[in-house]
């Protein structure tokens, strides 16, 4: 054989070889860099359905907070006495029902009307205005509340009915607690609706009403667009669309056109969402029958108290996309092969060699993200597509640090709390501590209760309470509004109401104690007072034989105090009931006229009265009383209230008429 056939020959061995190690590498890098990828897009997309769990939870700690204000468990106690005294409540309520649902869509009654312009209404305002202002967007689209009868006492928004108690997600809540409702589609408006809905309860545990709010979940569709739109001009990959699902495998989200309400209906992905609705690990899969698609795979677990709906959320991309400088690559690779036999071994070599050394770098970043470690740099400068890539799926990391809530967002959240906010370990040392809670205790700086046990500012008196509120904690027990004695940094003793919850991690395991302290010494010393006055101002009036009552003409009701019975004959528990009409009627028919007329002048000039007249008393005789009164106006000049005294003057009267008949004799006698 010629030498020329050898170096044919040879050249020609040379170039399979390079070819055959060419082609095999190339492969071998796709494959890693695809199984890389998939685990690494795992990673993003658990973090981004885990940030929305936890985005739903927020929003339901925030109302739930909100609705802890006592202050407004006074409109919930107004409103169930005031249906409580009706004669026929569901009559009432059955009533109000039917005008309101007979009512046109857009037209407000002037019981509508008044139901939206009062305070309680104008709170819930407040804190859907609140929000949008801190969210840059509305959280809740509607915001109602009902009493114990399920009647509506405060909105945002006219509703479809008056009476909510016949609903199930009513009924559900008063039983329950709290009630995340799955997600509803409306094909009018092609969109979705996640309301909220628990228990109102006073510090008894009486119950006292339901709320029910309209989360508005675009917020998390444009958090979802917004990082798709991030990660597509980032890297350049225009195939990603990120969906959300529901556990049923209807189409929730997608960032790009789909027909919401219904599964995706195409290929491996909706096939993989049927058999796999209930799995809680995460998927990767890959469309191997087209070799085109690759599809990240994670379900919701909740978050905290909520615990979520079973959404799934699905990574969609095209393969070409991602390794579009691979398959360059190895074209390159098999286009040079058969040009240079000689250069081609080398090159063969060397292009391994820079293929595989940054893609071990790429796989070990992927295990140390993957461990938590979102910092992890990749140091590949190969000044190829393979350094692009790196970029690229550095990129995506940053996106990831960029998207998840941070320590330091937690700690502001803790900071802005109005309350003493206290966070102790398991051995009952302070970790964490807001500045509500250092000012309560008298103290300027935080550091100097660090490390210090809770027992060390809690009264000597009061620590076996505080050991027994842990321990139920620790039992599974709920710790609300306990009261305990705090000692500030000088010595004085405060007050204050406290909240416990443990904290655990996402395996159930406690990991600290969070406890909220609220000072209310002064509303503890003035309930003191309030109660020693009353008991005082009860007895002066028995003691003094006067009967006085309180009369506000806006509902209509009386509040009778001091000496009832001595008086009217009436028990207290009979005399309670006594209104302005019964009252009229008991006043004697020969003066009532007069009577009437006197208080009608003295309310229309808002000003007092003095008046004697005769009133049957229980037995059926009729004594003389004498009536002190009083009219008060409001702010705006209009009778807001009736106060007075009365007193039995018989006795008086016919001493004073004996007085004159005998100074009438006499004078006869004289004469």
């Amino acid at each position: 054989m010629k030498i020329a056939e050898k170096l044919v020959i040879t050249f020609l061995t040379i170039s399979l070889f390079v070819l055959i190690v060419g082609y095999f590498s190339a492969n071998k890098a796709q494959h890693l860099l695809k199984e890389e990828i998939g685990k690494s897009s795992t990673i993003i997309c658990q973090e981004l359905m885990a940030n929305i769990d936890k985005d739903i939870n927020t929003k339901i700690e925030i109302l739930e907070l909100y609705f802890k204000n006592t202050v407004l468990f006074e409109d919930f106690l107004i409103s169930n006495k005031e249906f409580g005294e009706k004669e026929n409540i569901q009559t009432y309520i059955d009533q109000q029902d039917r005008i309101w649902v007979g009512s046109d869509r857009t037209a407000v009654t002037p019981f509508m009307e008044a139901l939206i312009r009062n305070s309680f209404s104008q709170n819930l305002k407040s804190l859907r205005s609140y929000l949008k202002t801190l969210y840059g967007e509305d959280v809740f689209g509607e915001i109602f509340v009902t009493n114990k009868y399920g009647a509506i006492i405060a909105l945002t928004n006219k509703t479809s009915d008056f009476f909510q108690a016949d609903e199930q997600w009513w009924q559900e809540a008063k039983k329950n607690g709290l009630l995340v409702h799955d997600i509803e589609y409306d094909k009018s408006s092609e969109s979705y609706s996640l309301s909220i809905s628990f228990p109102i309860k006073d510090v008894s545990g009486n119950f006292l009403g339901v709320v029910k709010a309209v989360l508005n979940i675009d917020q998390i569709f444009n958090a979802i667009t917004r990082i798709s739109e991030r990660i597509i001009k980032e890297q350049n990959i225009e195939s990603l669309e990120i969906k959300l699902f529901t556990k049923d495998g209807n189409l929730i989200f997608s960032t790009k056109e789909h027909e919401l309400g219904n599964g995706n209906g195409s290929g491996v992905l909706y096939e993989h969402l049927k058999e796999n609705v209930d799995g809680l690990l995460p998927s990767y899969i890959e469309d191997v029958v087209n070799n085109r698609k690759m599809f990240i795979i994670v379900h919701s677990k909740g978050y905290s108290r909520y615990k979520g709906l079973g959404w799934i959320l699905v990574l969609d991309y095209n393969s070409a996309d991602i390794f579009e400088a691979v398959v360059i690559l190895r074209n390159k690779l098999l286009g040079f092969s058969f040009l240079i036999a000689i250069i081609s071994v080398l090159l063969g070599l060397l292009v391994a060699q820079s293929i595989s050394k940054p893609i071990l770098a790429l796989k070990q970043a992927s295990l140390e993200i993957g461990k938590g470690n979102l910092s992890a740099k990749i140091d590949i400068h190969t000044k190829d597509e393979i350094e692009e890539l790196a970029k690229s799926f550095m990129q995506m990391s940053m996106q990831l640090q960029n998207t998840t809530v941070t320590k330091e967002y937690v700690e502001n959240i803790i900071e802005s709390m109005v309350d003493g906010v206290s966070i102790v370990d398991l051995d009952g040392k302070i970790v964490t501590i807001n500045n509500a809670a250092v000012k309560q205790n008298g103290y300027t700086k935080k550091n100097i209760l660090f490390g210090l046990k809770m027992e060390k500012i809690i009264c000597e008196e009061d620590i076996s309470k505080y050991e027994k509120i842990i321990k139920k904690l620790f039992l599974g027990e709920i710790a609300e509004n306990e009261y305990l004695k705090f000692m500030r940094k000088n010595g004085s003793v405060y007050i204050a109401r406290v909240n416990g919850s443990i904290l655990t991690d996402k395996n159930g395991k406690p990991q600290a104690i969070i406890i909220v302290h609220q000072d209310v010494t002064d509303i503890k010393n003035t309930e003191e007072e309030l109660k020693k006055n009353e008991e005082r101002y009860r007895i002066t009036s028995e003691q003094t034989g006067q009967l006085l009552f309180d009369y506000d003409p806006r509902t209509g009701k009386i509040k009778w105090f001091g000496a009832i019975e001595e008086i009217t004959g009436y028990t207290k528990e009979e005399f309670g009931s006594v209104d302005v009409v019964s009252w009229t009627e008991k006043i004697h028919p020969s003066d009532r006229k007069e009577v009437l007329s006197m208080i009608e002048k003295a309310q229309k000039n808002c000003t007092k009265y003095d008046i004697q007249y005769r009133f049957r008393k229980k037995c059926g005789t009729y004594i003389f009383i004498e009536e002190h009164g009083v009219f008060l106006p409001d702010e705006n000049g209009r009778v807001c209230r009736m106060c007075g005294t009365i007193i039995d003057v018989t006795e008086r009267n016919e001493r004073e008429k004996d007085i004159r008949e005998r100074e009438s004799f006499l004078a006869s006698v004289i004469e």
